[in-house]
């Protein structure tokens, strides 16, 4: 009975299993990958076809593993090749497979999903077959033996080869600009392990055809005004890889300017100012000002003299003006305008408007009065005297002849009159005479005695302002010491009041304690980090006495922009023991070094927002100024001897948002507020209560307020960039800074402009290009920046570029 029970039952099992194992399919060997636009290659290796849906598993290499049938969802199959429904990737979120079909056992169409973008069956290189046939109308049915299941499934790798042969790339067009007006683009390529090269309008290279990688290339986009995509596909042996930018065509010109208002700088008719011109144009447009001095001929025919220009921008809102550096000299000028557009297209000229400059009026001099010449003093009569003579002259003509004014009847008469009428009253030769005895009689010494008076005085003045001075200060240093007198006897009543001390005590004291721990907490960097400061610096102070006897260092540093990383940990650990031998921190220069006993070793590293060891440097021993570089591996030492291998480390840079960045910002801030205040209150409450324990708080706070300066701000080196606004000249602080390394197009600093706009990134020899983002300003993307080691002789440099952004147009974002 028990027997006819068990093959009962394993007739029932199989009856239930039928289904499954007759009409489930596998994937093909070496048919199993698809490609996505965002995230690259998918393997479809571990996906199970049944005639009612897709189970099992796919993998992508960067985001993990894709389920076919999640318990809120799943990949249907009508049982005739048509899938519909989601799969939910660990690192994708769900991914649609309606547009997904099955036909003669081979995939095509595309899923598409938020994060994976277009997942396409259809490329050049996709090929995902499986042994899965629909089923016959008969009820038949057919597919393999399912293979055996596999929990969890093995982890995939690229399709034929490691991902160090793999190609990289990324394109730029012309040198990463927003617009353009001509159909003909130029591409810049930066690569790593490519052989060739692809160009496409779209994301399908169907009949694209592959030349011999070139650093960089020419392309004609599509015609029609709007943003155009390039896309293109580097190859070599082991794999392809795909790049897209972007730029927007616009070949329309932009309106022609409006000149609405001309102010000539004239008031009652003398130019005190330089002229201004107002005038609205398109939007954001770039104002060209042509003005040109109008000259006259002698027949009175106009002709053109002299064309200058000047160049402006208009605001969100079209409205723009122009003031000219200096005041125009007099004249007759004319004034035109014309508008470029982001893209480089240039309007018709406006209307022209003329301006006239008025010459200045000259006064008449008034007219001169001859200077009266004086003769000489020893030729000169008295005045009265010769008035007398004169009188009595004419009164004795009178007398004698009886005729008033001849004055010809008597010699001695004519004699007197012409002796008074020759007295010299001219220059002639008696001027000369006369200006060498005023100055040599009694002028000189006039003036010298007039100055004399003159320096005595001032002494006098000087002395009696000194005396002022020197009462004044003597007045105003006793009050102060009064003052202080006063402030000091008060501060002590202060202090020695028991009710201030029992408040200190209870109140003041935790309150300043409980604040340094929160705000020790709420830092980021952590008591391991504090730890590791007076690590270095007690390490520092014993190792003065080293510093002879040690031959070289180890640098622990940012394997992309080359900077020394701080404060890590760097652990020696005995491989047969597997048990730390020496443990020792970075100092400020990322130097370290490690001396150690014959036997094998190897390196652990420890550092907050560091993954490890660089993969990207994985396979070199030589990096720019750095040899002798560690990754990892085992280390044989045979005598004892120091331990000093350069170790690069890949930074983890998260990109967060603009608004992550300024809270993040603001955070350092106040816990810089917070560590300070900290501070003050610990030594006013050591000063009131001078026990052990405040002391210690004091202390504490002090490495606190340290600490929180070394972690949260960085002193801009000498040389710097400035963020301006454009148009304006109006720095911008708060900018936030994105380094990007456009081989590998990661992430790799982000920094933000400080209150004068200005800021400063270190680089290593690599190609980059940089964003920047601002509140209510256009985001902008700058073009390719070169620090190679053929450009920078493997030093790399100082990203201090200048940059300027756009107000955004608030009016256009709404609608």
């Amino acid at each position: 009975m028990k027997r006819r029970l068990t093959i009962f039952l394993s007739f029932l099992l199989f009856v239930f299993l039928l289904p499954t194992t007759i009409f489930a399919g596998t994937i093909l060997a070496s048919h199993y990958y698809a490609w996505s636009n965002n995230v690259g290659w998918i393997s479809f290796k571990d996906t199970v076809v049944s005639d009612s849906a897709l189970t099992g598993y796919a993998w992508s290499s960067t985001n993990g593993w894709i389920k076919m049938n999640p318990s809120n969802g799943g990949v249907a199959n009508d049982g005739q090749g048509n899938l519909s429904g989601y799969a939910w990737g660990e690192g994708l979120g769900w991914i649609n497979f309606s547009g997904v079909s099955i036909s003669s056992g081979v995939f095509s169409g595309n899923a598409t999903g938020d994060s994976i973008g277009t997942l396409t069956f259809d490329c050049t290189n996709c090929d995902v077959q499986t042994d899965w046939a629909p089923t016959p109308t008969s009820g038949g049915g057919g597919g393999s033996t399912p293979p055996p299941v596999e929990d969890p499934p093995p982890v995939e790798t690229t399709p034929t080869t490691t991902e160090e042969n793999l190609p990289t790339g990324a394109i730029q067009i012309n040198n990463g600009g927003q617009y353009t007006n001509n159909l003909i683009i130029n591409l810049d390529f930066v690569t790593d392990y490519v052989d060739s090269y692809a160009i496409s309008n779209s994301n399908n290279f169907s009949n694209a055809t592959f030349l011999d990688i070139v650093s960089s290339t020419q392309f004609t986009l599509s015609s029609g005004d709007g943003n155009k995509n390039v896309y293109v596909r580097f190859k070599n042996q082991y794999g392809i890889v795909d790049a897209s930018d972007s730029i927007i065509l616009d070949t329309t010109a932009p309106n022609i300017p409006i000149i609405s208002q001309i102010d000539n700088g004239v008031e009652n008719g003398v130019a005190i100012r330089p002229p201004k011109i107002y005038g609205t144009a398109e939007a954001n447009a770039q104002i060209i000002i042509t003005k040109t001095t109008i000259g006259t001929q002698a027949s009175g025919v106009v002709s053109l003299a002299e064309v200058s220009t000047y160049t402006t921008n208009a605001n969100a809102q079209g409205n723009w003006s122009y003031t000219f550096s200096s005041i125009f000299s007099p004249g007759n000028y004319s004034l035109s305008a014309k508008a470029k557009d982001a893209a480089g297209n240039i309007s018709g000229a406006s209307l022209t408007s003329n301006l006239s400059i008025p010459a200045p009026q000259v006064e008449n001099p008034p007219e001169e009065i001859p200077p009266e010449e004086v003769p000489p003093e020893e030729n000169q009569p008295p005045e009265e005297t010769e008035n007398i003579n004169n009188t009595e002259n004419t009164e004795t003509t009178d007398s004698n002849t009886g005729n008033t004014g001849d004055g010809v009847s008597s010699g001695g008469n004519t004699t007197d009159n012409t002796e008074v009428d020759t007295i010299p009253i001219t220059g002639g030769t008696n001027s000369s005479s006369t200006i060498e005895k005023i100055f040599s009689s009694s002028t000189i010494p006039n003036i010298v005695e007039s100055v004399k008076n003159t320096v005595e005085n001032v002494q006098e003045k000087i002395n009696n302002v000194t005396d002022s001075i020197t009462k004044n200060v003597q007045i105003a240093t006793k009050k102060v010491s009064e003052n202080v007198q006063i402030i000091t006897n008060k501060v002590a009543e202060v202090v020695n009041n028991p009710e201030v001390e029992k408040v200190n005590k209870t109140v003041v004291t935790p309150v300043v304690a409980t604040v340094a721990v929160v705000n020790v907490a709420s830092s980021g960097f952590g008591f391991v980090n504090i730890v590791n400061l007076f690590r270095v610096f007690f390490g520092q102070f014993f190792l003065v006495f080293r510093r002879k006897k040690q031959k070289k260092w180890g640098v622990l540093y940012n394997a992309f922009t080359k900077k020394p990383i701080d404060l890590a940990s760097v652990r020696l650990i005995d491989v047969a023991t597997n048990k730390v031998v020496r443990s020792v921190v970075t100092d400020t220069d990322g130097r370290y070094i490690l001396s150690a006993q014959p036997g094998n070793y190897k390196i652990q590293v420890t550092k907050n927002g560091y993954t490890g060891f660089s993969e990207h440097l994985q396979n070199v021993s030589e990096d720019s100024a750095f040899i002798n570089l560690y990754h990892g591996e085992d280390i044989k030492v045979s005598d004892a001897s120091e331990i000093n291998y350069n170790i690069p480390l890949d930074p983890i840079e998260k990109d967060r948002s603009y608004l992550q960045i300024m809270r993040d910002k603001s955070h350092k801030v106040v816990r810089s507020v917070l560590s300070t205040i900290g501070l003050v209150f610990s030594v006013v409450s050591f000063i009131i209560t001078p026990v052990w324990w405040v002391g210690a708080l004091v202390i504490f706070q002090f490495v606190l307020f340290m600490t929180i300066r070394h972690f949260s701000f960085v002193k801009l080196p000498s040389s710097f960039g400035v963020i301006t606004a454009h148009g304006e000249e109006k720095p911008l602080s708060n900018v936030a800074v994105r380094v990007f390394d456009a081989a590998f197009n990661k992430l790799i600093e982000t920094t933000v402009s400080d209150r004068k706009g200005r800021y400063a990134v270190l680089l290593g020899p690599s190609k980059y290009y940089v964003t920047y983002e601002k509140e209510k300003y256009d985001k902008k993307k700058s073009p390719l920046l070169d620090f190679s080691s053929k450009v920078t002789q493997g030093t790399g440099g100082i990203l201090v570029r200048d940059e300027s952004l756009k107000k955004l147009d608030l009016e256009k974002e709404k609608k």
